[in-house]
C-alpha cells in the first residue's frame, strides 16, 4: 500500500484524500441539484415526502461511500453504546431531517437563489457563534478564508437581485434550470 499516494504540484495526496474529494464535491453538486429540483416538487408534493425520498437516495450514496473508505465499521461501533446511539440520533434528526426539512419549506415559498445565498452563509454563522460564544479563535488565514467566503456570498446575492430578471422571470432568480424543472414536473403524471 506504499504507492497509494499521488503527487500533485508537491502535495503527497492519498487515495483516501482523493475520495473524500471527489464526494465532497459530489456533495457540492447535489446540493445544487437538490436546490434546483426541490423547489417544483415541494410546490408538487407533502415536503416530508420530498424530503423522505431524498433521504432515501442519499443514504444509498452514503452507505457505498462508507463501504468503500472503510468507515462502516466505526458506525457499528458508535451504535454499540447507548451514547453513541443517542448522539448519532440527535445528529441526524437535527442536523439534517430538520435542517433539510426548513430548506424544503423554504424552497416552497422564496426562490432557488435566495435560498442557495443563505445556505452558503450558514457556515459562517457556525464559525461566527464559536468565536462570539465559545471562545474559538481564528488564524489570518482562517479570516481571509471567511471574508472571501462571506464576500462571494454577498456578491452572489447581489448579482442575483436585479430588477429587470426579477420581473421577467417571476422572482425565481437567474437559475433558468428551474424553469425547466418545474415544466417537467408539471408534464408528469398527475395522480
Amino acid at each position: 500500500m506504499g504507492g497509494t499516494r499521488s503527487t500533485t504540484a508537491g502535495l503527497a495526496v492519498s487515495w483516501r484524500v482523493s475520495l473524500g474529494l471527489f464526494l465532497l464535491v459530489l456533495q457540492c453538486v447535489s446540493f445544487v441539484a437538490l436546490v434546483l429540483v426541490q423547489k417544483p416538487l415541494v410546490s408538487r408534493y407533502p415536503v416530508p415526502w420530498v424530503v423522505a425520498w431524498s433521504y432515501i437516495l442519499c443514504t444509498m450514496w452514503s452507505s457505498l461511500a462508507a463501504l468503500l473508505d472503510g468507515s462502516m465499521l466505526h458506525v457499528r461501533r458508535a451504535l454499540s453504546s447507548p451514547s453513541g446511539f443517542a448522539i448519532i440520533a440527535y445528529s441526524a434528526t437535527l442536523g439534517c431531517v430538520v435542517y433539510f426539512m426548513l430548506i424544503a419549506y423554504a424552497s416552497r415559498h422564496l426562490s432557488s437563489t435566495l435560498v442557495s445565498v443563505t445556505v452558503s452563509l450558514e457556515p459562517l454563522a457556525v464559525s461566527a457563534i464559536g468565536v462570539l460564544f465559545f471562545e474559538q479563535t481564528f488564524q489570518r488565514l482562517e479570516l481571509a478564508g471567511y471574508a472571501i467566503a462571506f464576500t462571494g456570498s454577498a456578491m452572489l446575492a447581489f448579482a442575483t437581485r436585479e430588477p429587470a430578471q426579477q420581473a421577467t422571470d417571476g422572482g425565481r432568480g437567474a437559475y433558468e434550470l428551474t424553469g425547466l424543472v418545474e415544466e417537467a414536473a408539471d408534464a408528469g403524471p398527475k395522480g
